[in-house]
């Protein structure tokens, strides 16, 4: 089931926020969460029931593991449940990849087995390792089965996160008052509607131009022309930005309206002026994993920089492969780590530790954004060929490009490529004009956690948080009614697939 799609909004989310709501409300508090953990495994179900067993049996396991380690924590115990997590998830996701490359080096073939992902397995998988390890470093009080349930399979953030820490979760869910708090129900059903808005008129928006052009870079005829890549390049840079920007705020919205704080998983990573800052703001949950559970555990700066550019690499190699199951990842993952140890060695050696001066502060917007977007066209494309070539029209190798600005619309354009069709893309005004407004939305306005004045640990208070709260109301009624006008047909988040 899709955020973005009317099954969601207009029946499960009202019947499920009557239900968990009432009963709170009522003073059974209990009786709510049960509910809530009910319909959280029951929107896992709908989206394919076959994995339903799956969940609920990583749950169990890891249950009862975790109580064990309550009682005494024991670290062979630790390493059996991340052998089996990631077991699990090492057959799941990445059981055909290494078939086929061990079959390439050994110089046979390999037949690919029917292997379905299962949805969100990624996500549940870090977050209920994190809690096995912690549960192992030091003492962890052991939660009801019912609230590790639920702080597991929590609906708002199962499927693309974040990534939530059991501390950060737990509690909340032991602590949840009868009190239904307004502010926080109205600043999630703002943020909501920021959410919904991003992904339905802008990613979805621009999501036909990337596809048309990264396509045309897989089939062997084409050649596309330096103005064709760059504008398919940047329509997937934007693409991904607000479809992952517009989930995040989504998972908030939809967890402040059930009582809850999320962490902030996406804090304007397009605004940032290094490499190294755009990963303190991209994914931040996923980031803040890599860095506490195998960055530092690995050595993390100590040994000096030969050592820590080591552990740099290692750790994007690993955060490229658990994107996906295929080179282009790994490289995606690699090209990262390339430039954050090269950020690392301009800071040591030139003397800027604390980043650009204002003066530079543009160019290093820029120059980060050009690397972020090279690296992109790694992760859209399918296969390594289709990289080279759409960076070989970026490079201009192939020419200026043959553009037109005017019919045929580039929609018309994606039906005939997904039909078997041609070619090069014939991109129309339309794909300048979202850009130039993508491009407006990050570098000028701020981030939704800004406007609305969101704080993940701030505590529910009388107080108005929100800055704008006519304005803001405003336009999220407008950007909702809009939303739902092009919810016709729903599309996956991108991060769905991870």
């Amino acid at each position: 089931m899709l955020f973005n799609s009317y099954e969601f909004i207009l029946v499960f989310l009202p019947i499920t926020l009557f239900l968990v709501l009432s009963l709170r409300r009522l003073g059974m508090v209990s009786a709510s969460l049960t509910l809530l953990c009910g319909a959280s495994l029951v929107f896992y179900a709908v989206w394919d029931w076959r994995f339903i067993g799956l969940l609920v049996g990583s749950i169990c396991i890891n249950y009862l593991l975790i109580s064990a380690l309550s009682a005494r924590p024991r670290r062979w115990l630790m390493w059996i449940g991340i052998a089996v997590n990631l077991g699990l998830l090492g057959f799941f996701k990445y059981a055909t990849f290494l078939g086929e490359n061990f079959a390439a080096l050994a110089g046979g073939s390999f037949e690919t087995p029917d292997i379905v992902l299962p949805l969100a397995i990624s996500f549940f998988t870090l977050q209920q390792i994190s809690m096995l390890v912690d549960a192992s470093l030091q003492p962890v009080a052991r939660p009801r089965f019912r609230d590790y349930a639920l702080y597991v399979s929590f609906f708002p953030q199962l499927i693309a996160g974040p990534i939530v820490r059991h501390g950060e979760m737990l509690p909340q869910i032991r602590s949840i008052a009868s009190r239904i708090d307004l502010v926080a129900f109205a600043m999630g059903v703002t943020l909501f509607a920021m959410g919904l808005l991003k992904k339905v008129a802008l990613a979805d928006s621009l999501k036909p131009y990337a596809d048309v052009v990264f396509n045309g870079a897989e089939q062997t005829a084409a050649s596309l022309g330096f103005i064709e890549a760059w504008l398919g390049a940047l329509a997937f840079h934007f693409q991904i930005y607000f479809d992952f920007s517009g989930y995040s705020d989504m998972a908030i919205g939809l967890a402040l309206m059930l009582g809850f704080r999320l962490p902030l998983n996406f804090n304007a990573p397009y605004k940032a002026t290094s490499i190294i800052d755009f990963w303190r703001r991209w994914h931040l949950t996923l980031s803040r994993f890599l860095r506490d559970y195998l960055y530092i555990p690995l050595g993390g700066r100590r040994g000096g920089l030969g050592p820590q550019s080591a552990n740099i690499m290692l750790v994007m190699l690993i955060g490229g492969l658990w994107h996906g199951s295929s080179w282009n990842f790994v490289i995606w993952g690699g090209l990262h780590g390339v430039m954050i140890v090269a950020n690392h060695l301009w800071r040591r050696f030139s003397g800027h530790s604390r980043g650009p001066s204002r003066a530079t502060t543009a160019v290093s917007v820029l120059l980060t954004t050009a690397g972020v977007v090279l690296a992109w066209v790694f992760f859209r494309a399918e296969s390594l060929d289709g990289s080279l070539a759409m960076l070989a029209g970026m490079a201009g190798l192939n020419g200026l490009g043959t553009v037109t600005l005017g019919e045929p619309s580039l929609f018309d354009l994606a039906q005939s490529v997904a039909l078997g069709g041609s070619a090069l893309a014939t991109l129309d005004a339309n794909v300048l004009l979202l850009i130039a407004i993508a491009f407006a939305m990050v570098w000028v306005l701020p981030a939704s956690q800004e406007i609305v004045n969101y704080d993940p640990a701030a505590r529910s208070g009388a107080a108005l948080p929100i800055r704008y709260p006519a304005a803001t109301a405003a336009l999220s009624g407008v950007g909702l009614s809009l939303a739902l006008l092009a919810l016709a047909r729903p599309s996956e988040f991108l991060y769905f697939q991870f």
